[in-house]
């Protein structure tokens, strides 16, 4: 995401989409994979997204497993969606991520809500990712 301004990352309703690499010795988010598990879940149910400005706490709402997809493709992709202008727009994220989740998180998003998502290589299949979706 390409934020104007600092107060951007403050907008009711924006989608904070963070890639890094999947490193083996646990960097950046070498961990990530570990929210497949649904007892890891349970324990950090919380990630936390720490700015200059703010200590924010996010609870996790989706985990899942996706791919990069061609733009011409007609199938749901995670990654464009930055910010909802309506919320048949917001619906309609939030019930995919929803439906593609491996686990039911039991935390509920709202139109206005903010979101993190965190997005990382995976090797299910080529071109694979694994993402998990947090709430402010």
């Amino acid at each position: 995401m390409f934020v104007k301004d600092i107060a951007d990352v403050d907008t009711p309703g924006i989608n904070i989409v963070i890639y890094a690499h999947n490193m083996k010795d646990g960097s950046m988010f070498g961990d990530l994979d570990l929210y497949a598990g649904k007892k890891y879940l349970e324990e950090h149910q919380t990630v936390y997204n720490d700015t200059l400005y703010e200590h924010r706490k996010c609870k996790v709402i989706a985990v899942f497993r996706s791919k990069v997809y061609n733009k011409d493709d007609n199938i749901f992709k995670y990654d464009p969606f930055y910010q909802a202008g309506t919320e048949e727009e917001f619906q309609n994220y939030y019930r995919n991520i929803k439906e593609l989740s491996i686990h039911e998180t039991g935390i509920d998003a709202v139109f206005g809500d903010t979101f993190i998502t965190l997005s990382t290589c995976a090797y299910h299949v080529k071109n694979g990712r694994f993402v998990v979706v947090a709430k402010k």
